[in-house]
């Protein structure tokens, strides 16, 4: 220990730059007297993971700064300061020669004169453009998702589709859209709507329903549909087509079903009435 204090501020920063470099991380200095900026030269190209593009542009940084983004670690560590922290963390973009934009982070300590000013930062930084990328990507996919879902709401809405998943492994529905109020709350337990949806079936169509779902799933079948009757709180009966379609796992076994109910009621009772009349004109022929 006593070895370590008696290292000299340099011999300290060589070491840290050592200790970071291998990760991609470099170290730097700002003269706030002058507004430049100075980076270690110990590189250690031949281990480094990442380039640093704010080391390769040296004192040239600021130049390539984005519009946007110009003067941030400046305001960043003024607003330290003035709450009494030496350090800051902030984030900055640099818009290269070839139109290319590089996301970096940065890590500064700061020291100040007898006034409170800053006179020296000294900082780490890192390029996170590979994670920012990954992030954006996932939000987008994240806000793809939530327009598909928005499209699947208003089709589903405007076409009487009540939507909803079966996980098998968990053996219990994990998720309902389109349900009428009549099931509850749709932000209840989806168990429990799924329960109380399962006991409006008429008993000998679900006895129908399960056998078939239950030959889909040995046979290997990917989807199924068929048709149900559900007694609703009138006391009516409903006629509704079922499908559905089933995710396996590499061995076959099933995991989830996706669903996708429709009343089929009005149609149901135009065939019958269509039906009735075909009847009654070949009785009356």
């Amino acid at each position: 220990m006593a070895h370590n204090d008696s290292l000299t501020e340099h011999e300290l920063l060589e070491r840290l730059s050592i200790a970071t470099q291998a990760a991609g991380i470099f170290v730097w200095e700002l003269d706030w007297t002058t507004q430049k900026i100075s980076w270690d030269q110990n590189r250690l190209a031949e281990a480094a993971t990442n380039r640093h593009y704010g080391q390769e542009l040296g004192g040239d940084l600021f130049r390539w700064v984005h519009p946007d983004d110009a003067n941030i670690g400046h305001k960043v560590i003024h607003e330290a300061l003035a709450q009494g922290k030496p350090d800051a963390s902030f984030r900055y973009r640099l818009r290269l020669a070839d139109g290319t934009v590089r996301h970096i982070q940065a890590f500064a300590r700061t020291w100040t004169d007898g006034r409170g000013q800053p006179v020296r930062s000294l900082g780490v930084s890192w390029d996170i453009t590979s994670e920012f990328e990954a992030a954006e990507q996932l939000r987008r996919n994240a806000e793809q998702e939530r327009k598909l879902l928005a499209h699947l709401s208003l089709a589903a809405e405007a076409a009487g589709i009540e939507c909803w998943e079966y996980d098998y492994t968990l053996d219990r529905f994990t998720w309902f859209h389109g349900m009428s109020e009549e099931f509850g709350d749709p932000a209840a337990d989806p168990q429990e709507i799924g329960r109380r949806a399962l006991a409006t079936i008429l008993p000998e169509d679900a006895a129908t329903v399960r056998a078939a779902t239950s030959d889909a799933l040995a046979n290997g079948t990917p989807s199924m549909t068929i048709r149900m009757r559900r007694r609703g709180p009138n006391g009516e009966v409903r006629h509704l087509q079922l499908y559905q379609r089933f995710i396996r796992d590499a061995g076959g076994r099933p995991l989830r079903a996706l669903g996708a109910t429709r009343e089929i009621t009005v149609e149901v009772d135009a065939a019958e009435r269509f039906r009735a009349q075909a009847e009654a004109l070949d009785d009356a022929q």
